[in-house]
């Protein structure tokens, strides 16, 4: 059973969503208006889930999301907004809503959440596009940004990924479509008609280079270089980066006209640290991806080797679980491991991060000039951009700083 507050000025619908939840067993308490759950919220009473209107006739359901994680930190709020006002919705989930439902309300829906959010059953979601691995994991946040990633995903809209390094940013556009903002190539635009463009790791672009791509945001306009034609950019742009845009507008370092373009649909992936219940569930998905590419039968994970990866902080998210796990099927397939192994295992790669705090320095030593940079290390320019990607250091920031 859980403690549920129910914010609706509807007096049918609140009465609906009080005996249906009741009849699943919960203490339900109801609020009509902002001002009414705020005192509920108040009272030092514990609820272990908040369910509120967006639109309320008197204050706001944002402020009844911002008092109870003020109020209730630990506890899931999950908004309840009009069809085809999904946009409101992600802005109740920057502030801190753990989920969304639609109305009319899905009662088996809305059970279901609850379920997940409360009792904690655990069931496997997935978000796929065709060509692409899926992204794998039940966390709320994961869920409520896998849910709004199928929404947009039959839409134009623009769209703006972000997350650290390692989260799967890139898994949220369709194989085959244009990526490589840094490249910056003629023709990516024009080649990416009626498809979707993928301009990654947006953060790092020029200033000089954000006013173009703003201008084709904005009236959908672009020149092939060298040509005086202007032509029309007809695809769906996705952008993502692992940066804090805002506070790089406020340092001057991006465009924040540019930003509200692209912020028309954010969507935040959350970091594999913060979902670590998860993490069973994913490694699981990518054991068995990985021995199929190595042909190799995957290892089974002891409960101890489990307790450790979950207990693992992963500044890589999950690029650097994956790295983890094919080690463990190039050595160990068909074994079972337990937690001595996944320490060996996560001890391994020291040769690999040396690499990377070298990549790190020539790239600091020379302002973020790869060229010079690949001189310093004796390396060639495209074998320097290999190890960078290789690395995930596409992103280090503040190379020119």
């Amino acid at each position: 059973m859980a403690r549920i507050l129910v914010v609706e000025d509807r007096d049918s619908l609140r009465r609906m969503l009080e005996r249906a939840l009741a009849g699943e067993g919960h203490s339900v308490t109801t609020a009509a208006d902002t001002p009414e759950a705020a005192a509920c919220l108040s009272r030092g009473e514990r609820f272990d889930l908040v369910l509120t209107d967006l639109k309320l006739s008197s204050g706001s359901g944002l402020d009844v999301v911002a008092e109870a994680k003020q109020r209730h930190p630990e506890a899931p709020v999950v908004v309840l907004t009009a069809f085809g006002s999904v946009a409101v919705a992600v802005e109740a989930m920057k502030r801190g809503a753990t989920d969304f439902l639609e109305k009319p309300v899905d009662l088996e829906a809305l059970f279901a959440l609850v379920r997940a959010l409360v009792e904690r059953d655990r069931v496997e979601e997935r978000f796929e596009v065709a060509g692409a691995p899926p992204i794998v994991g039940c966390h709320p946040r994961l869920r409520a940004a896998l849910r709004l990633l199928g929404r947009v995903a039959p839409a134009e809209t623009t769209v703006l990924l972000t997350g650290e390094s390692g989260t799967g940013k890139e898994l949220g556009h369709e194989r085959g479509a244009f990526t490589g903002a840094d490249r910056r190539r003629a023709g990516r635009f024009e080649l990416a008609r009626g498809g979707t463009i993928f301009l990654d790791e947006i953060g790092e672009l020029p200033l000089a280079v954000q006013a173009k791509v703003l201008r084709v945001l904005d009236d959908r306009g672009f020149e092939r270089v060298g040509g005086g034609e202007t032509l029309r950019a007809d695809a769906r742009v996705v952008t993502a980066t692992n940066r804090d845009l805002a506070a790089m507008v406020v340092a001057g370092r991006f465009r924040s006209d540019l930003l509200y373009r692209l912020e028309i649909f954010p969507i935040a992936l959350p970091a594999l640290a913060e979902r670590r219940e998860d993490i069973p569930l994913l490694a699981g998905h990518l054991l068995a991806r990985i021995a199929e590419r190595h042909r190799k039968p995957p290892p089974a994970l002891a409960e101890t080797a489990l307790e450790r990866l979950a207990a693992e902080a992963w500044p890589g998210n999950v690029r650097q679980l994956a790295n983890v796990l094919e080690r463990a099927v190039i050595l160990h397939a068909g074994e079972t491991l337990g937690e001595p192994e996944i320490a060996a295992l996560l001890a391994a790669p020291k040769e690999e991060e040396s690499e990377s705090d070298r990549l790190r320095a020539a790239l600091l030593d020379s302002g973020g000039d790869k060229k010079v940079a690949a001189k310093r290390l004796g390396v060639t320019y495209r074998e320097l951009l290999r190890r960078v990607k290789a690395l995930d250091l596409g992103g280090f920031p503040k190379y020119r700083d």
